[in-house]
């Protein structure tokens, strides 16, 4: 059946004579039909703790690196993993609430948080190299930048303020700049 065979149905059980209300309907079922047809996976960031500190499903992600898949499925839990996923938020004042067990994420109520978990976090935090990369290569962590400044071998940590060093795009190119006048 084409669209516009659905569309003169839909106007006709709905009783309605607006030709686009009734096509643009049809074309949001077909959609989300597929939609629901599509198979997503769901990928977590974590800190040295084990902590959940970034969800987002494959249909949003295009660098893959630092990510790690936990689950996969139907539906707009998988797709829309960022908002989904994590029903109680990954934070609250207390820091992260669910953290990753043997491949699983489960809600880590706040009483097993150290204290001053946040801060940890933020000074400790790290991220597993999915390749090799070498001194002077780009990284992009959570939407920030960071130049290598030691080589960094698959499976390996990458930890910012100790082999990598956060970095602006502009200050990246101007060196770059600068290196190839000299």
């Amino acid at each position: 059946m084409t669209d516009a065979e659905l569309a003169a149905a839909v106007r006709e059980i709905c009783g309605t004579t607006d030709n686009d209300l009734a096509e643009i309907r049809v074309r949001y079922d077909r959609y989300a039909i597929r939609d629901s047809e599509d198979n997503y996976d769901v990928y977590v960031q974590i800190n040295k703790d084990n902590y959940v500190t970034a969800v987002d499903s494959n249909a949003f992600l295009t660098d893959l690196s630092f990510w790690l898949k936990v689950d996969s499925g139907r539906g707009e839990l998988y797709k829309y993993a960022k908002v989904n996923y994590c029903p109680k938020g990954l934070t609250t004042d207390g820091g992260y609430n669910y953290k990753l067990v043997d491949g699983v994420v489960v809600y880590a109520p706040q009483v097993e948080q150290p204290e001053d978990h946040n801060e940890m976090a933020s000074q400790e935090q790290f991220f597993i190299a999915s390749r090799k990369y070498l001194p002077g290569e780009l990284v992009s962590i959570q939407n920030r930048m960071y130049e290598v400044t030691s080589i960094i071998l698959p499976e390996g940590k990458i930890t910012p303020g100790s082999n990598c060093k956060e970095i602006t795009l502009e200050q990246y190119i101007n060196k770059k700049v600068e290196e190839a006048t000299k």
